[in-house]
């Protein structure tokens, strides 16, 4: 066979590649000579995640009392939320104040003791202080809370009534990963009127990271590269763009055991 060049056009990539990504992307379909770049922006930008600032500290007062129901609301607010993850607790929580004699004292959500006695209720305490989440208003213990936060990947808080997430959730993806998505001139069962986008998730296999069950040891990716589908449409596009920022705070995929082999591969869907 004669040899020859194709010019090929490539559309949909996902956004943030390097070149020996797209090389490695398109090495499969044989030799590379070059790549070149028909438009420096994408149509599809990936929604990004929030960041919060955390709340400035403020002094405790001195000779604080144990007593809270005649602190105003600004003199809560001021309170400090110490402990290992004041920044976090502080952008997230108030601290909760007992209620007044003859009223019911409610239960702790994660031990399920109630969140505080009233002869011993310290508002000004991290030992004793239970603190209210701002947007849910769903109160627990601190202490409770900061076992909860020490159980996960990262720093960040959901609550166990809700399921609310304050802060930024992260997993434990392999870094070594690509994500990308093309459109398909095809209709997905249900939605007749509309094309399809085409996921593709590719692995290889690697050593673990710190953050993985066994650190340095190897890892496989069986059944990669594998395909996901969703439909064209307004739902399909917000779902397309919730699967970017799963991907990018690392949500999607974990290395963990298998129970049909036994052996260490990536698990689908990390949740």
């Amino acid at each position: 066979m004669d040899n020859r060049t194709n010019f090929v056009k490539v559309e949909n990539l996902a956004v943030g590649l390097t070149g020996d990504q797209l090389f490695k992307l398109f090495e499969p379909y044989g030799d590379i000579l070059e790549i070149t770049a028909l438009s420096p922006t994408s149509s599809f930008v990936p929604w990004q995640g929030e960041t919060s600032n955390c709340k400035p500290a403020v002094a405790q007062p001195s000779g604080a009392s144990t007593a809270t129901s005649s602190l105003s609301a600004a003199q809560i607010r001021n309170i400090v939320i110490g402990g290992p993850y004041s920044n976090l607790l502080g952008t997230y929580c108030t601290p909760w104040t007992i209620p007044s004699p003859g009223e019911d004292i409610p239960d702790c959500s994660i031990c399920l003791d109630v969140l505080g006695q009233r002869s011993s209720y310290n508002i000004y305490s991290d030992q004793l202080r239970s603190l209210t989440l701002v947007d849910c208003k769903h109160t627990l213990h601190q202490s409770c809370v900061e076992k909860l936060i020490a159980q996960s990947p990262s720093q960040f808080l959901q609550c166990p009534e809700c399921r609310k997430i304050y802060g930024t959730r992260t997993g434990t993806r392999p870094i070594s990963g690509t994500i990308s998505h093309t459109v398909l001139n095809i209709s997905l069962p249900g939605h007749p009127n509309s094309r399809t986008f085409q996921l593709t998730f590719n692995f290889t296999a690697g050593i673990q990271g710190p953050e993985h069950p066994n650190p340095g040891k190897h890892y496989s990716a069986s059944n990669f590269p594998r395909q996901a589908y969703l439909p064209d449409s307004p739902e399909g596009l917000k779902a397309l763009h919730g699967i970017y920022l799963a991907w990018e705070n690392r949500l999607m995929f974990t290395v963990g055991q298998s129970v049909t082999t036994l052996q260490v591969i990536y698990t689908l869907y990390n949740t």
